[in-house]
């Protein structure tokens, strides 16, 4: 990335779906402003149709260069362009499609447990929203099914790593995403979800750690504690 680009990322002051594009920045030290938007601000961008949050959702990142601005919207999209800018997204064509199968794979594995926090309404399939009763019940049939179906598959792909990086010897975007997915889910703000829902899957719990444990991600956690402020990230 040349010099003259400012990249402008815009979320809540949550992790949520930029937390893992935040975290690929620290890793591969690019500059990037962190917009910290506030549930009022977004509403009143989404009311005003705003262009520079299309499609009316964040995260959002803007590119500015040599006088022109383009504004990105898909947080997955977003993400394998800073992993490519911190070389954490491989070259190589084969990992590169594992990296992707397995960031798909976790899109699959919390899809379920997105749609019960945005409610039934948010997702079109009820005009009334579903009860704490109903949101609990779709969840421990998650628990059930889901997550040693997806969890389980993830964690076999982490015990055939010699490296214990889901794909080759060095960290990838996969296991930034994976990271912060299993934060969300074990984070205790889930009701119905135990904070010991990961410890089944040991090898899981280990990338957790290996990640945490990356100085430059310690050093992010140390001087950006959440909630996020505004902020210029100047590695």
């Amino acid at each position: 990335m040349s010099s003259d680009t400012k990249l402008t990322l815009t979320y809540f002051a949550i992790g949520g779906r930029a937390e893992a594009i935040r975290l690929t920045a620290a890793v591969g030290s690019i500059a990037f402003t962190n917009q910290s938007m506030s549930s009022a601000e977004f509403a009143e961008a989404q009311k005003a149709n705003s262009p520079t949050m299309p499609f009316g959702q964040v995260p959002v990142l803007q590119i500015e260069k040599d006088g022109t601005s383009q504004t990105i919207t898909q947080s997955d999209a977003i993400l394998r362009y800073f992993g490519k800018l911190a070389g954490l997204y491989p070259t190589d064509e084969i990992q590169a499609l594992k990296v992707d199968e397995l960031m798909a794979i976790l899109q699959d594995a919390v899809s379920p447990l997105v749609m019960t926090v945005r409610g039934a309404v948010k997702n079109h399939i009820s005009e009334s929203d579903w009860t704490l009763e109903e949101k609990l019940e779709i969840r421990g049939r998650w628990l059930k099914t889901d997550m040693p179906k997806y969890f389980g598959e993830i964690e076999s792909v982490l015990k055939a790593s010699t490296s214990g990086w889901l794909v080759g010897e060095i960290v990838t975007i996969a296991d930034i995403r994976l990271f912060v997915g299993l934060n969300w889910i074990s984070g205790g703000i889930l009701d119905g979800i135990p904070t010991s829902v990961v410890d089944d899957y040991p090898c899981c719990v280990a990338l957790m750690e290996k990640v945490k444990s990356i100085d430059k991600i310690k050093e992010w956690m140390e001087k950006y504690p959440k909630p996020y402020e505004t902020f210029d990230f100047k590695p």
